[in-house]
């Protein structure tokens, strides 16, 4: 298992890993975060489990999984192989599945989940979100 808050992915041929990367006609709406395929990934807060989705419409084998904190954020957390429930309550540093591998979709992409925080239905710097666990205080 790995850090609950691993570094970043870099830029690649598909892109950077960041906030708000172009991705094309659209930005990138979380931020991508180092981890290899076969990792557990560990829930970032305490929630229940809302929503276990597909990454892509054309492949159902990509999943997210959907953590509500319970304070109006949604904490989703991409390419995983699910191993919680919807409406199960998780707590910080429960296992929320394993993480996937992008390989077989985007040859030479770098190994990582991506992670994304939703506020009252839109998206918010995941980087904020993360620092605010960090430190215990709201970033301005």
């Amino acid at each position: 298992m790995f850090e609950l808050i691993p570094p970043n992915r870099g830029t690649d041929k598909w892109g950077s890993g960041h906030y708000h990367a172009s991705r094309g006609t659209h930005l990138h709406n979380g931020v991508d975060k180092l981890a290899m395929a076969g990792s557990q990934l560990k829930s970032l807060t305490d929630g229940y489990v809302t929503k276990l989705g597909f990454a892509y419409a054309d492949d159902l084998s990509y999943r997210y999984v959907q953590v509500s904190d319970g304070q109006g954020h949604d904490l989703r957390y991409f390419y995983l192989d699910p191993k919680v429930e919807v409406d199960q309550r998780v707590y910080k540093g429960d296992i929320l599945g394993e993480v996937q591998n992008l390989g077989r979709r985007y040859a030479g992409i770098g190994n990582h989940f991506h992670f994304e925080v939703r506020l009252n239905g839109g998206f918010i710097d995941p980087e904020q979100y993360i620092l605010t666990l960090r430190t215990g205080r709201v970033a301005a």
